[in-house]
């Protein structure tokens, strides 16, 4: 297990219902690719942002390779929910707690 998946798995909200309903609305929106036939797509965004990019966030290479149609949606759902994170737990997760739940997600997604 890396490094920032033992973050995420430390991000003592992982079970709160504010996550919970972040994941599943990332679910939904995996659910959408793939309705539209664009799994290959995301199975591609996902494996180059596994590799490191230097000093670049893993979230941050996600924001370089998703279509410029996706990027103002998934932008607003993570704001929303550090927004609400913050209100809620007076902590602000950061990219690698907020790209481990999205990954914890996608890597579901592809074993259902």
């Amino acid at each position: 297990m890396t490094d920032s998946a033992n973050e995420a798995i430390e991000w003592a909200h992982h079970a709160h219902p504010l996550t919970l309903a972040f994941q599943a609305q990332v679910a939904e929106m995996i659910a959408e690719l793939d309705r539209r036939g664009r799994g290959q797509d995301l199975d591609r965004v996902a494996a180059y942002t596994q590799q490191p990019r230097g000093e670049v966030s893993r979230l941050t290479a996600v924001f370089w390779t998703i279509d410029e149609d996706y990027q103002k949606p998934l932008r607003e759902l993570i704001d929303t929910y550090r927004q609400q994170a913050e209100a809620a737990f007076g902590l602000i997760p950061d990219d690698t707690i907020i790209y481990e739940l999205m990954y914890a997600i996608y890597q579901k997604a592809r074993c259902d």
